[in-house]
């Protein structure tokens, strides 16, 4: 889910900068999901009936292990913040802390 979330995030800025694309976006983020779903929905069942419900798990950490990279690496476009502006984000964050518990 935190992938989701800062891909939401990084394609709801691209909408921003251009309205004009963003059912086109949408329509290829959404495209891209959908097939992704059908792939994973049709191979699952066969991998756990000939390898067992672990394999499951080893297969699809390769991928999701992918999006460290770009990530790591700042490709997400990300503008660094300063000191103040950090510290303004986190004591934001310590006055709620249900949502640090979770």
């Amino acid at each position: 889910s935190v992938v989701d979330l800062l891909t939401e995030a990084r394609y709801a800025e691209k909408i921003r900068e251009r309205p004009e694309s963003g059912p086109d976006l949408m329509t290829y983020v959404w495209g891209g999901i959908t097939v992704g779903n059908l792939f994973a929905t049709g191979s699952v069942g066969f991998i756990i009936e000939h390898w067992g419900s672990a394999a499951v798990y080893s297969i699809i950490a390769v991928p999701a292990a992918t999006m460290l990279v770009p990530t790591c690496l700042g490709w997400l476009e990300e503008s660094p913040m300063c000191a103040q502006e950090a510290g303004t984000v986190r004591s934001r964050l310590w006055e709620q802390k249900e949502l640090v518990v979770l």
